[in-house]
């Protein structure tokens, strides 16, 4: 199995719910259709998928990260 990508904080596009320090801590909820929320994240009180994005997003400290250059 090949190693993960580091993820590169200075995208835009990586500032989403799956890279947050909530995630792993949210509820999971029942899916019947690919559009429903995933889980339900108590600091943002909203149903949330891996795309979503709050104004609550921490960088989770237990994913790969791509190093920042100098």
């Amino acid at each position: 199995m090949p190693e993960p990508r580091p993820i590169d904080k200075s995208k835009p596009s990586n500032h989403r719910c799956i890279n947050c320090t909530e995630w792993e801590k949210a509820t999971e909820l029942p899916t019947r259709h690919w559009s429903d929320p995933e889980k339900h994240c108590e600091t943002a009180n909203k149903d949330i998928n891996y795309w979503n994005r709050c104004k609550h997003f921490q960088w989770n400290p237990n994913k790969l990260y791509k190093k920042e250059e100098e």
